[in-house]
């Protein structure tokens, strides 16, 4: 049997681990963005959502980049943030629970904000503010609690 031997210079070698790593930066930055694609396209689905139930007299929808904004014949402006990061605690909690569409325990929804980006520091440096935002969106009736789940009402 012949005795093959293979010799690769270090220069070579350093050029392959320089294209694997551009390579790998690439995927992340790909990851990263359908990430946010993701996160867009659940909360644009979310105030479609919305808009399918406000009665069509005296609203008219203007869509900016980064906004929905919908005005009223009043003059009144509601602007909603079209990505999950931006939102505030309230309806970022609110969004979740519409999207899933089922009851969700409560240490589940937090998680879930971590997952999807949502910024932590938002719910206060100890987190407790998380739980001061769903006592007053109980009290508000916005939610429900049914055991350690919740839900929409």
């Amino acid at each position: 049997m012949p005795n093959i031997q293979i010799t690769i210079d270090e220069k070579t070698i350093h050029a392959w681990k320089a294209e694997i790593e551009g390579i790998d930066r690439e995927i992340k930055n790909k990851i990263d963005r359908k990430s946010k694609l993701q996160a867009r396209l659940g909360s644009l689905q979310y105030f479609v959502d919305d808009l399918d139930q406000m009665p069509l007299p005296g609203f008219q929808e203007v869509q900016t980049k980064d906004s929905v904004r919908i005005g009223l014949q009043n003059g009144h402006k509601i602007e909603q943030p079209a990505v999950l990061t931006e939102m505030g605690p309230p309806e970022a909690i609110r969004f979740l629970l519409k999207r899933e569409g089922r009851p969700i325990p409560q240490p589940d929804i937090r998680g879930m904000l971590k997952k999807e980006g949502y910024p932590m520091a938002k719910l206060g440096k100890s987190g407790n503010y998380f739980y001061t935002v769903l006592k007053r969106m109980e009290r508000n009736k916005t939610i429900m609690r049914e055991g350690n789940f919740i839900r929409l009402n």
